[in-house]
């Protein structure tokens, strides 16, 4: 797990070739999907978002767009083991993948957001289904925080209006 927190780090710095970004998603995806901890887990989801956002500073739209999608893979992969009460604490994995979402989501341009919109809908619909979890376990506080995070993921894509400001 120590290791693999190194992971973002590694990418960021500059120890995967842009050519091989792509190949690096799928693989951490690949082994995101085969991990039986929560815990060893969510190193993972921030490698995948450090594969994005190396290819954001490259300005590679395609590698990106891809990274996204492995999350979309990832969390939906992870929204299936939530909504299992053995598996529960995967909720912690589908709330590190929106947030990790969100922050590819802020950079992209304009113009292509309302496209990774598209591709982020269904993704949105299952979150907001999933079981609310046992009722004060840490599984039922991190599905209400990925759910709680969803107006404004929709809003950043073009899937809903923003919430007005709230006045203090």
């Amino acid at each position: 797990i120590a290791a693999s927190g190194m992971l973002g780090a590694m990418i960021r710095g500059g120890a995967v070739p842009a050519n091989q970004l792509d190949n690096v998603g799928r693989r951490l995806r690949e082994t995101l999907e085969s991990a039986t901890s929560a815990l060893a887990a969510s190193p993972l989801v921030d490698g995948l978002g450090a594969v994005g956002s190396v290819a954001q500073g490259a300005k590679l739209p395609v590698q990106v767009r891809s990274a996204i999608e492995e999350l979309v893979k990832t969390t939906n992969t992870s929204i299936d083991r939530a909504s299992n009460p053995d598996t529960a604490e995967f909720a912690m994995v589908v709330y590190r993948g929106l947030i990790t979402m969100r922050d590819r989501i802020v950079d992209l341009p304009a113009d292509q957001k309302p496209v990774v919109g598209r591709t982020l809908s269904p993704l949105f619909a299952r979150i907001q289904q999933m079981p609310a979890g046992k009722a004060g376990s840490e599984a039922a506080r991190e599905v209400k925080a990925a759910k709680d995070a969803l107006p404004g993921l929709q809003a950043m894509v073009g899937l809903a209006k923003p919430a007005p400001a709230k006045k203090c």
